[in-house]
């Protein structure tokens, strides 16, 4: 805060500094939202500062979603955009790793349980261990076929799941 105050108006007008205050204020205020849509667009290198606490936060939200959300069900696919992962079995395979219930719906789209999954994310433990086996196994994912890491806590293991 105090490197704040001894910014000049043209640093604070510069693109990443711009982006790292509203990031800052997205997560004062408590808005998820918009924090993860600043994810999204993170100018230069700014997505990987964030990625070392966006489990955290992704848990953090969900966690009030499924309060909000507990007389029902949500979407993985809406989950997934929400939370800014690359693909909705990226999502999947998060939630299942906090031990979060999925149901497949009349519809034939996966669905977050919230109040079953609740008392899981509540017991989540914030800190998420994400290794390099983990990584690859969730860039593989993204082609037909291919497995999908499950995140786990730091006490876990790290296991795929088929599609």
């Amino acid at each position: 805060m105090r490197l704040l105050k001894h910014l000049s108006q043209e640093e604070t007008k510069s693109e990443p500094i711009e982006h790292a205050l509203n990031v800052r204020k997205a997560l004062a205020q408590g808005n998820y939202g918009r924090f993860f849509k600043l994810f999204r667009v993170a100018p230069n290198m700014g997505r990987h500062l964030m990625d070392i606490f966006l489990a955290k936060h992704r848990i953090l939200c969900l966690t009030r979603l499924a309060l909000a959300y507990i007389a029902t069900n949500v979407e993985v696919n809406y989950l997934g955009h929400l939370l800014a992962f690359n693909s909705p079995k990226e999502c999947e395979a998060f939630l299942i790793g906090l031990g979060c219930k999925i149901i497949i719906g009349d519809d034939g789209k996966r669905k977050l349980l919230c109040k079953e999954s609740l008392v899981a994310l509540k017991k989540a433990p914030l800190k998420v261990k994400e290794s390099a086996k983990t990584i690859a196994l969730t860039r593989a994912a993204g082609g037909a076929g291919a497995s999908t890491a499950v995140f786990t806590p730091i006490s876990g293991a790290i296991t795929s799941a088929g599609d």
